[in-house]
Formats: structure tokens, C-alpha cells, sequence
């Protein structure tokens, strides 16, 4: 080592700095870009890292060595960035350096990392003796004669594969794909990591059978594929043009020597998302079989064709006479065969982010994908266009009509449409494919379209009047501590009043969106407004970060009211949480949907019931006087850790309830921990509006008995 060389403790290295071996250079690409020091020896004095840089330039070579003075690593670097072939090697000595960390190949002695802009584009192993290895040790195939030198192999699916940069757009490459015994298979133009420019496949005798141009993942221009399965023996191929990923305009088909047999014309492109949404073919109005026929021939005549065909769909629906449909996809669609159409119509929906593309999946109808998984998929796209949803699902089971799926989405549209009565031969269809997504089904209706009976008689039955604090040793029941109601008469009449001022205006909400006649209707409540309705309000409240949070309440020691009685309401001034009361969710603005009226309706009965029962009613009506039942105070606490239970089903799956030991409950007919979460949510509405109104009830500082936007509870 030379006199210059200075020990560096952190490197654990001898390092020689002089004057023109800075270990940073200058450059226009970067301010300074760093490289290893020009020389670093081991210990015990043996060359470590020799940085050999070409004269003034950013251009040099990297040698690095065991400590037994063998090479270890060796390469090209390039503005600090490796370039090229860098090799490393093990010794038959002691060393600290490893060619891999990790998933070295059996008889490995040398690896190979080719480098381009400084990412590694591939990487071989070699034995000792040079030859090339597989990662599992075995020797390299021969490579075929016509697989060039930097194509490398992939080893699960033997293919072999090269991407080549452009020189003049680093961006823009080309993927060759070979097969394993030589065959050129793929070759795909790609720019930004995207399919853009021409795509051609090949079959397993190097014949053309696919030609594409893509435009950002998108076929976009001239299209040609010959190879086809269709439902006709004499097609085997076809041509036309792709807009941005659709097909459009006219397309032949042809036999297998390429002659034409047919052509038909597929159409305009369709709108963007938005505009599509907003086409006739989507209307809740009702029309009658002829009206959609009728529109549907308009359509075609304007080459709107996917358009046209889910008007077909719903005059087939409607009419229940599937010759309309089968019609239209006899002549305006490409005839696929059936294995082929299925995978078509699965690849468009796996290509929506799992929720399809409304587009991607009506475009697809004149495809040739298959028409009843395109329909079915459509409808679930339909978010508030619950008969639209209703007639292409229908269409889509007279096509397959023993499919889960589609059977499924009936049964579940049977309820948005408010037509409940009409579920049971639905989910009996289901229940012969699966009982388990029947018994939710069942679930689902009995929650959002229940009986508006008197519901604390459900779990009140139950409750034997507790013993005050003064017995502490009965043995009748659990020790409950008795909490005074603080409100009078005239504040119960009030709230009472305005929750079927509320009822009143979902009721209104639920009959104009089921169809006349339809059952579990919400009960008129005029009898409860002799006044007339109620004024409902927004307004604001404030009360303390801990009461809001819940850190005062406890499912474990169930004094939860008597806490809210007691306790001053105000811990801290600046410690307040202003919270937001609106009397008029969901009813004011934009008409909801009716699973969220009747979401919001089970809510509110169930204030309704509880805040009469805790007068001293058997029914739901206006109180005269205040006499709450003996068990209100065991009610109280049980619909405080009911409300827990709720939670802590939605957080934990009820996980904690089962360490604390803190038993479950029977809601809707079925075991809480059994409830499916999207359910369970439903279940907390109603527990926490029971909860405020038992905390109203007990405390006077209590502004509230809404907790419409007071969702942390413990």
C-alpha cells in the first residue's frame, strides 16, 4: 500500500484519497454523481477495489478482490451507473463477499448480471468450468438456432424471451417471444411499458395468425386474426378496425385461406362512461315490449349496435320471449363459440378493476363474448338503475338460466326493487346450488324488509326485574343500578312526534318506489302527529372528547347509563367535540335509494319502540305519563353492550367479545357473530339509535336522542 492509504473504521478498509482520485464526479446529468474510491486494500494489505477511470471522462471499470487476492467482481461503469456485463466470482478461501445473498444454484462458481441504464436485464449462472446453469443447478439448454444471443430463457414456461431497446427512444422496445424449440411466437412493439404499436402472433408453425395495433394497451387501427373458434365450421378468421379497444364499423370473416364469406357492420364506437350511463336503453321508465323493439330498430338503423342489442335485451325481458334477443345477436354480433365467448366476456370483466367497465362490457355484446355474463355483468355496473339492473339480469338467466351468479343478482335486485314477496322462489333457485348463499339471502330480506311490529317484546321476555344496589345479594337476576328517566312527559311526546314525522317521510319515500300493493310496507303514523308533522331540524351540539369517544363506557362493568346520569358532561373547555344533528338524513335533497330508506326505517322503529317502551307502553303511541317497566335498567345496559357487540363484530369479527367473555345475541333471527358484515352494519344503525335514546332518557345534558353523525362508540 502506499504511504497515502488511511484506514476507514466504518469500511473496515484502507482507502487511498489523493488528489485526482476524488471519489465523486462531475457531470451535466446530475451535480455530482459518486463513485467508489479509486483504490481500498483488505486488512491484512490485499487489493479490496480498484477503480480504473478513463482519463477526465465518466467511463471506467470496477475490479474488486477476495481477501485472498483472487477476483471477486468485475464490470463497467458508466456516470457512476453499471453498464454491461458485470461478473462475480467465489474462492476456495475464507471471504466476506457473496456473488448472492441468498438461492445460489448447486455447483455455482460465477454470475453474470447484463446491465442496461443501470437495471439488470438479466442475470446467468455458471459452474466453474464456465458452462451456463438454470437456477436450480441443471445445465443451460442448447440455445435453437434462431434465438438470438441476448434472448434468455424462462424457466417455468421455457419460452425464450428478448425485450430490444430502440436506440433513439429508450422508452419503446420490442418483446420476441420463442418457444422452446425455436419458434418465433410473439413479437409486441411496447413504449412506457405498454402495448403501442404492432402486434403480430405466431402459431406453432411460425405461421402469422394475429395481426394488432395497440395505442396505450389498446387495440386502436387495423385488426386481423385467422385461427378462430366460431360457431360456424366454415369461419376461421376475421378483419375490421378496433377505436381505442373497440370494435366498430365493418368486419369480414373469412375461411381459412383467408377468402371472405361474410361481413357485417358492428357499428359506431360508443360514448364515454358518463354519456353511456345516460343512454335511453338505461331508463327506469316502463316500456312495453313493442317500445323496446321499436327503440332497438332505431338504434341499429343509427349503427348504434351495443345499444341496440341491450334494447333487444330488455323487450326479451320484458316479454319473456327470448327469439327478440337471439335475434339481434344472430345479426349484428361476431358468432364466437361458446368456450371462446365465455373466456371473451370473463376477460372484459377481470378487466374493470373487478367491478367490470360499463363500457369495456357493452362494447363487448357485439364481440362475440358471451351475452349472458356481458348482461349480468352490465347490471351489476347499474348503480341506480334498479329496472334497467332487473330486465338484462332476466335476460341474461333466459340465456343460462341455472347460473349462480345471475340467480343471485335476481334475488338481490327482488329487494331494491321493493318487491319481497317475489323473493322466496328466488332464493329456492339459489339454495339448489347453494344452500349458504341462500340462508343470506334470507338474512338479507328479513333485515331491510322486517315486520314493524313492537320490538322490544322480542328480548324483553327474557329480563327479570333487577335488584336495586340496597339488595346487592339477590339472587333473582344481575345487580343493575337504578337510573332515573330525567324527561318529562312532554319530551318523550315530542321525540315520539318527530320520529314519525321521520317514519311518515320514509314511508313516503318507500311506497313511491314499490310497485303498488307490495308488502312490508313502513306503518302510517298519522295516529302519532294529531298535530300534524313534526318540523325536522339541523343544529349542533358540543359535548366532551371522552363522552364521545366511548373511553367512559364499558361493556364489562354495564353501568353505562348510570355513568351518563352522573357524570358532569363537560370534563375539560378545551376538550369539546361539536357534533352535527340532522333530522332530515336521509329524507332532504336527493331521493335515496330504497335500501337506504328502509336501512334508515329499521333505525328509527327501533328508536320508536324502545323510547315507548321505556314510557311504559306495549305499543308504539303517545304516552299520557312516564311509568318505565321494572327491567328498564337491564335493557339499558343490554342494549349498551349490544351496541359493542356490534362493533366489535365490524372491528375484530368479534374476536375481542370472545376473550372478554362478553356473550353474543340473536339479531334477525341469526346469531350476531354469524351476521355478514355488510349486514352487521345495519345492525349497529339500529343498536345505536336504541343507545341514544336510552342515554337521552337518563340524562339531562344530553341534547340529543339522534346519533345520526355519532358513530364512535366503544
Amino acid at each position: 500500500m502506499p504511504s497515502t492509504a488511511e484506514w476507514n473504521d466504518d469500511e473496515d478498509e484502507w482507502q487511498d484519497l489523493l488528489p485526482g482520485n476524488l471519489p465523486t464526479l462531475d457531470h451535466p446529468s446530475a451535480e455530482r454523481i459518486f463513485v467508489p474510491p479509486a483504490r481500498t486494500w483488505w486488512k491484512n494489505g490485499v487489493p479490496k477495489q480498484i477503480f480504473v477511470q478513463a482519463a477526465g471522462g465518466p467511463l471506467g471499470v470496477l475490479f474488486r478482490f477476495h481477501p485472498d487476492g483472487s477476483l471477486f467482481r468485475a464490470g463497467g461503469v458508466v456516470d457512476g451507473v453499471p453498464r454491461g456485463t458485470h461478473r462475480a466470482y467465489k474462492t476456495d478461501g475464507e471471504t466476506p463477499e457473496r456473488i448472492q445473498s441468498c438461492c445460489v444454484p448447486p455447483d455455482a462458481w460465477q454470475l453474470a448480471h447484463i446491465y442496461r441504464q443501470g437495471s439488470t436485464i438479466q442475470q446467468r449462472w455458471f459452474n466453474r468450468e464456465g458452462r451456463r446453469l438454470q437456477t436450480d443447478g441443471a445445465f443451460f439448454p442448447e440455445r435453437p438456432g434462431d434465438v438470438p444471443e441476448f434472448a434468455d430463457l424462462d424457466e417455468e414456461s421455457r419460452e425464450w424471451r428478448e425485450d430490444s431497446v430502440c436506440v433513439r427512444d429508450p422508452l419503446s422496445r420490442t418483446r420476441r417471444i420463442w418457444d422452446p424449440t425455436g419458434v418465433l411466437r410473439l413479437e409486441q412493439d411496447h413504449r412506457d411499458g405498454k402495448n403501442h404499436g404492432l402486434t403480430l402472433i405466431f402459431g406453432p408453425d411460425g405461421i402469422n395468425t394475429l395481426r394488432a395495433l395497440f395505442d396505450a394497451n389498446q387495440m386502436h387501427g387495423d385488426f386481423w386474426k385467422m385461427g378462430v373458434a366460431f360457431q360456424r365450421p366454415e369461419l376461421s378468421g376475421y378483419e375490421g378496425q378496433h377505436f381505442h379497444g373497440q370494435m366498430s364499423g365493418p368486419w369480414r370473416f373469412l375461411n381459412k385461406n383467408g377468402q371472405e364469406i361474410e361481413r357485417r357492420d358492428l357499428g359506431l364506437p360508443l360514448p364515454d362512461g358518463a354519456a353511456l350511463e345516460a343512454s335511453d336503453v338505461f331508463t327506469e321508465s316502463p316500456r312495453s315490449a313493442a317500445q323496446w323493439l321499436t327503440i332497438s330498430e332505431r338504434l341499429f338503423a343509427d349503427r348504434r349496435v351495443p345499444e341496440a342489442l341491450l334494447a333487444s335485451a330488455r323487450a326479451s325481458a320484458v316479454s319473456n320471449d327470448l327469439s327478440h334477443l337471439e335475434r339481434a345477436l344472430g345479426a349484428w354480433t361476431i358468432p364466437l363459440a361458446r368456450d371462446e365467448a365465455e373466456r371473451a366476456a370473463r376477460q372484459r370483466w377481470d378487466g374493470g378493476d373487478g367491478n367490470g367497465n360499463l363500457v369495456a362490457l357493452v362494447d363487448g355484446l357485439r364481440s362475440g363474448a358471451d351475452p349472458a355474463l356481458l348482461l349480468w355483468g352490465i347490471s351489476r355496473c347499474l348503480q341506480r338503475a334498479d329496472q334497467a339492473a332487473w330486465d338484462l339480469v332476466t335476460a341474461a338467466g333466459q340465456l343460462r338460466p341455472d347460473t349462480i351468479d345471475i340467480l343471485n343478482s335476481r334475488a338481490l335486485l327482488l329487494g331494491a326493487l321493493g318487491r319481497p314477496e317475489d323473493a322466496p322462489d328466488e332464493i329456492e333457485a339459489v339454495a339448489q346450488q347453494s344452500p349458504e348463499q341462500a340462508e343470506f339471502l334470507r338474512l338479507y330480506f328479513r333485515v331491510y324488509f322486517p315486520r314493524f311490529d313492537f320490538w322490544p317484546d322480542q328480548i324483553i321476555a327474557s329480563l327479570a326485574p333487577a335488584k336495586a344496589k340496597a339488595d346487592p345479594q339477590g339472587a333473582d337476576g344481575p345487580v343493575v343500578p337504578v337510573v332515573p328517566l330525567v324527561r318529562d312527559v312532554s319530551e318523550v311526546r315530542e321525540i315520539i312526534s318527530r320520529l314519525a314525522t321521520r317514519l311518515n317521510d320514509l314511508r313516503a319515500l318507500q311506497l313511491r318506489r314499490m310497485p303498488a300493493g307490495a308488502t312490508a310496507a313502513i306503518p302510517d303514523l298519522g295516529a302519532l302527529l294529531p298535530n300534524g308533522p313534526m318540523p325536522l331540524r339541523r343544529w349542533t351540539y358540543t359535548m366532551s372528547a371522552t363522552a364521545y369517544s366511548g373511553d367512559d363506557d364499558s361493556a364489562e362493568t354495564s353501568n353505562t347509563v348510570s355513568k351518563a346520569a352522573d357524570a358532569d358532561p363537560v370534563d375539560a373547555q378545551d376538550d369539546l367535540i361539536e357534533i352535527l344533528v340532522d333530522e332530515t338524513l336521509p329524507i332532504a335533497g336527493e331521493d335515496p335509494p330504497l335500501l337506504a330508506v328502509m336501512r334508515r326505517a329499521r333505525a328509527d322503529w327501533a328508536a320508536l319502540t324502545w323510547v315507548c317502551w321505556a314510557a311504559g307502553l306495549d305499543h308504539v303511541a303517545l304516552p299520557d305519563d312516564i311509568v318505565p317497566p321494572a327491567t328498564f335498567g337491564q335493557a339499558a345496559v343490554m342494549i349498551m353492550e349490544r351496541t359493542w357487540r356490534c362493533h366489535d363484530k365490524l372491528n375484530s369479527t368479534g374476536l375481542l367479545a370472545l376473550t372478554k367473555g362478553i356473550p353474543g345475541f340473536e339479531w334477525a333471527g341469526t346469531a350476531i357473530d354469524l351476521v355478514p358484515g355488510v349486514l352487521a352494519e345495519v345492525a349497529l344503525d339500529e343498536y345505536v339509535e336504541a343507545r341514544a335514546i336510552f342515554a337521552w332518557l337518563c340524562d339531562g345534558q344530553n341534547q340529543s336522542p339522534w346519533q345520526d353523525d355519532l358513530r364512535q362508540l366503544p
